[in-house]
């Protein structure tokens, strides 16, 4: 997760990959089969690990308790001074080939989406109220 994280998709050699978890490029392949499904791999842990903020944030009760963690543990996520900058999600994919970039987008829309399902919710139950998401007016919701 680290190597993928902090040298990207292209950037991370399978020497780097295989050094990092201690096993052999043999291991690795029998493992995971290849290296994007290595990083599909990947990008699970970082969902529970350093990203586990985005999932308890979501399950507040409102708005406000949902925002205030989710911005606070992405800040902490892509400043920590122990890891790399930026999120996995997004620093994976500039030099990738097509069906990394599509993965790590779809990835990337998944987490988008369920936050905004979140706050439609939120404007639904009244949490937020007056407020228009993305064409989710409280009318509309």
């Amino acid at each position: 997760m680290v190597v993928f994280w902090g040298q990207g998709y292209e950037g991370a050699s399978l020497t780097d990959l295989t050094s990092a978890m201690g096993i052999t490029n043999t291991s690795m392949y029998a493992a995971f089969s290849n290296k994007e499904e290595l990083l599909c791999e990947a990008l699970e842990r970082y969902a529970e690990g350093p990203a586990a903020y985005a999932a308890m944030a979501l399950e507040q009760p409102t708005a406000l308790p949902v925002a205030t963690p989710f911005l606070a543990g992405s800040v902490g996520a892509c400043t920590r001074p122990a890891r790399p900058a930026g999120c996995l999600g997004v620093q994976g994919s500039p030099d990738a080939g097509r069906t990394v970039r599509d993965a790590l987008a779809a990835w990337r829309d998944e987490g988008r989406a369920r936050l905004l399902d979140r706050f439609r919710r939120a404007v639904r139950e009244g949490d937020l109220p007056g407020m228009s998401i993305r064409g989710c007016s409280p009318g509309t919701a």
